[in-house]
């Protein structure tokens, strides 16, 4: 089976492995990360764009398709494949767009980087296009001197079946399509070669015997951030530091770093509790319960024979808004027409949307993983490694 992602360098990882020589060889110590559902909805719309320009289908017929444990919905298809699918026609037509999709790509200076470009073309400028797909819902990512998108330019340029486009390209447009909108970079094949030796340099730093670290936006996502020297030293000056209104001005500087610190150290305990583990003094709770409809379908009967019934000329209608009412916002229409709350009980369920961390101190009751519980932990974990 081809590999997927480069345990050297790609796309994803170029910019980190620049700024942090070290993080690769760390990675190989830190706890296996399957991806956030916010990953894998981002490899499911990968899956399904490539699919639609790869073999020309309509979108719309792969509603229901799922992907790394991912399910293509129609709010999915209205909300952020479509708007980037039209921001794609509306350059790639006018520009008379040659381009194909998924392709595998590889820098053969530096043995073991590859990665896959979503789209890469030339367009009427005689530009050598590379374009990415976005699809989070974040702040918007910049094309100008991206890592990602040099990295899978170089690859491309290397690959001889685009010898023709290179020859004849008068420069490179690297592009991240996002937020429905395709944002263009201008640059050189210069610079893009450029770029290549500053990553090759920095792989041959990683592979040193003590490779250096940096912090920085680029440890965002690192999967061995728990166990990084740097934002540990920052960790434990911060809990050791003493006469804070003296160095305000250095801790607000690093204040996201230590935020994003013990919000992954937080993750990792808690997945690797999920997965059975043991953490001395910690223990996983319940999230708070929310009341639902235990059977909305029951539920909704039982509500519309309470409606032809009213003496107090209660409507069907107050009490549907396209979807059955939450039972607390059922309870304050009862409330204001009178009617009796006993019979909605058998009705309603708490339920908890999973698993939280609490110290053993805590009052509320810990959560035990029965082996039904571990099974559906085990389906998911692979669904999205596709395993």
């Amino acid at each position: 089976m081809t590999e997927k992602h480069s345990n050297v360098v790609g796309g994803s990882t170029a910019k980190r492995t620049i700024k942090c020589p070290g993080w690769r060889k760390l990675s190989e110590q830190a706890p296996r990360d399957e991806g956030s559902i916010y990953a894998r909805e981002g490899t499911m719309l990968h899956e399904v764009i490539a699919q639609v320009l790869g073999e020309n289908l309509d979108p719309e017929k792969l509603v229901g398709v799922e992907v790394a444990g991912v399910v293509f919905t129609a709010d999915l298809l209205e909300e952020k494949l479509l708007p980037n699918l039209d921001a794609f026609d509306e350059y790639a037509v006018p520009h008379y767009l040659e381009f194909e999709v998924e392709q595998r790509v590889a820098i053969p200076e530096i043995p073991g980087a590859f990665g896959t470009a979503d789209i890469i073309g030339m367009d009427s400028d005689d530009m050598f296009c590379c374009f990415d797909w976005k699809f989070g819902s974040g702040v918007a990512v910049s094309p100008e001197e991206i890592d990602q998108g040099l990295f899978y330019t170089a690859g491309a340029l290397r690959k001889p079946e685009y010898k023709d486009w290179v020859d004849r390209c008068a420069g490179v447009r690297i592009g991240i399509i996002q937020h429905g909108r395709l944002e263009t970079w201008d640059t050189t094949v210069e610079r893009v070669e450029q770029f290549v030796q500053e990553l090759e340099m920095a792989v041959r730093l990683g592979d040193s015997e003590n490779p250096p670290f940096a912090m920085g936006d680029h440890c965002r996502f690192c999967p061995c951030m728990t166990i990084c020297p740097e934002h540990q030293d920052l960790a434990h000056a911060a809990l050791s530091a003493d006469g804070w209104g003296d160095n305000l001005a250095y801790w607000i500087e690093h204040a996201d770093q230590l935020i994003e610190f013990g919000n992954a150290v937080k993750n990792k305990t808690h997945d690797y509790m999920e997965n059975g583990g043991t953490v001395p003094g910690w223990k996983l709770v319940a999230k708070r319960a929310r009341r639902g409809w235990g059977d909305a379908e029951a539920a909704e009967e039982f509500l519309r024979r309470v409606a032809r019934r009213s003496s107090n000329q209660l409507k069907v209608s107050e009490l549907f808004k396209h979807t059955l009412l939450t039972p607390a916002q059922i309870e304050k229409v009862f409330k204001s027409e009178g009617v009796a709350l006993d019979q909605l009980a058998e009705y309603i369920v708490n339920r908890s949307s999973g698993t939280t961390l609490a110290p053993e101190s805590d009052s509320r009751k810990e959560v035990k993983l029965t082996a039904d519980r571990l099974q559906e932990i085990a389906t998911r974990l692979s669904a999205s490694t596709g395993s």
